[in-house]
């Protein structure tokens, strides 16, 4: 399986778009995504496609949110491509290709999604709670790991 990560261009922009939806209805989220076309337009967002054998296979949302710190505001692998540690590579592309700072939240509805992070962040990542009314936990570390 060749993996590859590249930054979405604009024209891109309505298969990520697709993507986004299938992620938030996954997720149980409603509604619209007002951030999505700020990726394109803003300076320290950056969208990017993950492609398995040249194929579609997900997206993830990146955005800096300090000099030291960036965002997993997004991420998802489409369950096609799901359990085969693409998910995995994607992941440790994109610490590689932002390294430093990162913070990101997971619902503790999403089990899954928590033992996923947990799985390939570094250990000593802080955890601590994001907001009781949508039981998001918080996790930060830095990549390299210090």
């Amino acid at each position: 399986m060749a993996f590859s990560l590249e930054q979405a261009s604009l024209s891109q922009r309505p298969l990520l778009a697709a993507m986004l939806s299938d992620c938030l209805r996954e997720l149980g989220a409603d509604g619209d995504y007002p951030y999505l076309p700020l990726y394109w337009r803003e300076v320290g967002r950056y969208p990017y496609l993950m492609l398995s054998d040249r194929q579609t296979a997900g997206f993830a949302l990146v955005r800096r949110l300090d000099s030291a710190t960036v965002e997993m505001a997004e991420f998802y692998i489409k369950p096609k491509w799901r359990r085969n540690g693409l998910g995995q590579r994607a992941a440790r592309a994109l610490f590689v290709q932002h390294p430093g700072g990162w913070s990101l939240s997971v619902s503790q509805d999403n089990p899954r999604g928590l033992a996923f992070w947990r799985s390939i962040i570094p250990a000593e990542a802080k955890t601590e709670p994001l907001s009781a009314h949508d039981a998001l936990i918080l996790l930060r570390f830095y990549y390299p790991p210090r």
